[in-house]
């Protein structure tokens, strides 16, 4: 996982790859976490989407990434 993007403290600072940011919240606990993890969203994603609207569900979205950001750092 951390080939693909797993959030590593080292690699963000010393190798500037930033892009990890955004990618360790799905590259955290192996592939079939991974699968739990896209199931999970879409499940959930479509009912708020539907409840919320796509406005809603972009608005958790986005406070679930930071959340899970300021929560791993």
């Amino acid at each position: 996982l951390d080939a693909l993007g797993a959030l590593r403290r080292t690699r963000i600072i010393a190798e500037k790859q930033k892009w990890r940011l955004m990618t360790f919240t799905w590259l955290h606990g192996g592939a079939f976490h991974l699968v739990i993890n896209i199931s999970s969203m879409l499940f959930i994603g479509i009912r708020l989407a539907q409840d919320c609207g796509p406005c809603g569900y972009l608005s958790f979205s986005v406070l679930q990434y930071h959340l899970q950001h300021h929560l791993a750092l």
